[in-house]
């Protein structure tokens, strides 16, 4: 969530009123030429965070966003059910290219790190899928 904060600036000068909803209603400050409004707005770390991360490329091409399958599964930037939509997204991903090699297509020898990738990712998921059934969220 967010907090939003209104305060008046009188030309020339600075100084925070506390704002009355009645003058605010009868426009005494803020219909007033010497006053101007300013608005401060604070967020959540996490609303912070959320607003850096790239959702889409995030959810969609995670191997290129993340450094492992744990920085995913501990971003604040997602949701519970993303996270765990976006490792299943993310093991597809790398089970298609272990299938690719088993069906005779050429690799670039990673076979091995894919399938220890596999692995982490699997346990990551499994990890946060515990958390929604001992949560019930």
């Amino acid at each position: 969530m967010f907090q939003a904060a209104l305060s008046f600036e009188r030309v020339g000068r600075r100084s925070d009123y506390p704002i009355n909803a009645d003058a605010l209603h009868r426009g005494t400050i803020s219909e007033n030429p010497a006053f101007r409004p300013i608005v401060k707005i604070e967020m959540e770390p996490a609303m912070t965070e959320r607003m850096r991360l790239n959702r889409k490329a995030a959810k969609f091409e995670p191997e290129s966003q993340f450094e492992s399958p744990q920085k995913l599964a501990e971003e604040p930037g997602l949701t519970l059910g993303e996270r765990i939509a976006t490792l299943k997204r993310w093991a597809e991903l790398v089970d298609r290219r272990l299938s690719s090699v088993a069906e005779g297509m050429p690799s670039r020898g990673n076979q091995d790190l894919d399938a220890e990738l596999l692995r982490e990712i699997e346990i990551c998921r499994e990890e946060l899928m515990q958390r929604v059934k001992d949560d019930g969220t």
